[in-house]
C-alpha cells in the first residue's frame, strides 16, 4: 500500500496539478561522512614500495566516530545539478583550525554551515531549503519545483512545511521504511559516493608520509567525492526509474513487482488512510497542509516573471547559522529575536540589494 500510496501521489501532482507545467524534481537526503572511512578488511595502504615497506592506514578511533552531516541534492536537470547547493553541516566545538581553512576554501555550489550539533534539525534545515529555492530561481526561474524527502521528523516539522509553503515548494514525501527502494538518493547514489570517499581517503593515506590523513583532508575528499559523483553527473534517468518522471509502466521492474494490477494509476490525491500508511504514523492535518500548497500552485500563474537580473551560482547566498563564535560562508545570520550562543557575533546586516526573511535567510529583491 506505501509504495501505490507514493506513486499516486507522484503521478497526481506530475500528471494533474502541474499538467503542462515546467518543473523541477528534486530528492534532497543527508548521510554522515566520518573523518576516517575504515575499511572492511584490514588497514593495509596500497603502495608500490617493497613488502617490508608497506605502509599501514593509521585510523584512530576518534576519527572513526567524528563526522559531519552532508545534506545532498540531486535534479532531473542536469544544467541544473550544478547549481545545486551541497551542504556540509559541521559540529563547531569539534573542527580544528584545518579543517575551518577547508571548509572555507569550499567554491559553490558546496556550502559549509556550522552549528552545536552537526546533524540537521528543523532549525537549520529551513536555511537549506532557502538556498535550495534559490539556486531554483537561478537555473529555472519559470519552473515549479517539486522537492522529494523522506518523512522524517525534521523534514516534516511544522514550522519546516510552513516555510516551504511560503517558498511555494511542492512536496512530495517518500514512505517510512521504503527509503532503500523509492527514494533515489538511498537507491543510487550514497552507496557510490561513500565508496568514492573511501577511495579517496585511501589514496590520500598512500600519499601521507606517516599513513595518515593531513589535518583538514578530510573535508577536501568529501568535496572531491561530492563533485565527481553528484554534482557533475545526470540523475534524470534514475529520477524516471523511481517514479518521479514520465509515466508509471517506465519504472523499475523490482518497483513494479510491488504495484496492485490495475494500471494506469489513478488522477487523485492520497486519502487520509494512504497517507497514514505511508509516513508510518498519524498526520493529523499534514496532508490538508500539503494539498493546500498543491492547490496555491496549480491556480497560481504557469510561469513566475525572470528575474530582472540574471542569477548565478556566486549571487546564492551561503546561509550560515550563527550559533558558534565562527561563522562560515559569505552571508551569516541569526533569527531575528533568537538568542546567540556565548561569544557569537550578531548578524551582519544584508548587502546592498538583498533582505532577509523571517527564516533569517537572505534573499535577492530581483
Amino acid at each position: 500500500m506505501q509504495v501505490s500510496a507514493f506513486l499516486l501521489w507522484a503521478q497526481w501532482l506530475w500528471h494533474g496539478v502541474l499538467a503542462g507545467r515546467e518543473l523541477l524534481v528534486l530528492n534532497l537526503d543527508e548521510t554522515a561522512i566520518s573523518r576516517g572511512m575504515a575499511p572492511r578488511r584490514g588497514h593495509v595502504v596500497p603502495h608500490r614500495a617493497p613488502r617490508a615497506r608497506q605502509r599501514f592506514a593509521r585510523i584512530a578511533l576518534r576519527e572513526q566516530r567524528g563526522h559531519m552531516s552532508y545534506v545532498s541534492v540531486i535534479v532531473d536537470d542536469p544544467a541544473a545539478q550544478r547549481l545545486m547547493p551541497q551542504t556540509f553541516l559541521v559540529n563547531g566545538k569539534r573542527v580544528t583550525r584545518a579543517d575551518r581553512a577547508a571548509l572555507r576554501a569550499l567554491e559553490s555550489p558546496l556550502i559549509a554551515a556550522m552549528d552545536e550539533k552537526g546533524w540537521v534539525s528543523a532549525e537549520n534545515f529551513m536555511p537549506v531549503l532557502t538556498s535550495l529555492r534559490r539556486a531554483c530561481r537561478a537555473a529555472n526561474p519559470r519552473a515549479v519545483i517539486l522537492l522529494v524527502m523522506d518523512c522524517a521528523a525534521q523534514h516534516t516539522a511544522r514550522k519546516v512545511l510552513a516555510h516551504l509553503s511560503r517558498l511555494a515548494v511542492l512536496v512530495l514525501l517518500v514512505p517510512a521504511g521504503l527509503t532503500w527502494l523509492l527514494q533515489p538518493l538511498d537507491s543510487h547514489v550514497f552507496n557510490g559516493f561513500k565508496r568514492e570517499v573511501y577511495r579517496l581517503q585511501v589514496n590520500a593515506r598512500a600519499a601521507s608520509p606517516t599513513g595518515a590523513l593531513l589535518p583538514g583532508a578530510w573535508i577536501e575528499v568529501a568535496a572531491q567525492a561530492a563533485r565527481s559523483h553528484i554534482i557533475d553527473r545526470d540523475w534524470s534517468g534514475v529520477m524516471e526509474a523511481n517514479g518521479l518522471r514520465g509515466p508509471v509502466p517506465s519504472l523499475r521492474q523490482r518497483i513494479l513487482d510491488l504495484l496492485p494490477g490495475a494500471l494506469p494509476l489513478p488522477l487523485r490525491p492520497p486519502s487520509e488512510a494512504e497517507l497514514r500508511a505511508l509516513l508510518g504514523r498519524p498526520g493529523a492535518g499534514m496532508r490538508a497542509r500539503l494539498l493546500a500548497v498543491a492547490d496555491r500552485t496549480a491556480r497560481a500563474a504557469p510561469a513566475l516573471p525572470p528575474p530582472r537580473r540574471p542569477l548565478s551560482p556566486d549571487r546564492i547566498p551561503r546561509a550560515v547559522p550563527l550559533g558558534f563564535p565562527l561563522a562560515l560562508g559569505r552571508f551569516a545570520f541569526a533569527r531575528p529575536g533568537a538568542a546567540l550562543a556565548p561569544g557569537a557575533r550578531p548578524a551582519a546586516p544584508p548587502p546592498a540589494g538583498l533582505r532577509r526573511t523571517r527564516s533569517g535567510a537572505v534573499y535577492g529583491r530581483d
